[in-house]
């Protein structure tokens, strides 16, 4: 996988990589034993599902890159002593999360 670019908010790019390595192998190994334990990839056993997901891609991209710039102010802000500032990041940091998880059809 690329170095995507929330794993830019790293800024060690040697730690990053680690992660990064790290983080997509259990992700190829997750992906690898579902399919083996469903017999088969969910675009086959769910095919409704995996479009939906695919219609879905570009508008979570966007609140995902959202969610970055926004994490990325607000470590901004903390490094410069800025609390008041970085605390009034919260709200829109939340609803990027709440955005996010209920295109993911994860929020209750």
């Amino acid at each position: 996988m690329s170095d995507p670019i929330n794993a830019a908010l790293v800024t060690d790019k040697k730690l990053r990589t680690r992660f990064m390595d790290i983080i997509d192998a259990e992700f190829e190994r997750t992906r690898s034993l579902l399919t083996e334990f469903f017999d088969g990839e969910m675009s086959e056993r769910r095919p409704r599902m995996a479009e939906t997901l695919d219609i879905r891609e570009d508008p979570l991209k966007g609140l995902h890159q959202r969610e970055i710039v926004l994490l990325r102010e607000r470590c901004e802000q903390l490094a410069a002593g800025r609390q008041h500032e970085a605390i009034t990041l919260i709200p829109a940091l939340l609803l990027s999360i709440n955005g996010i998880a209920c295109g993911l059809r994860i929020a209750g």
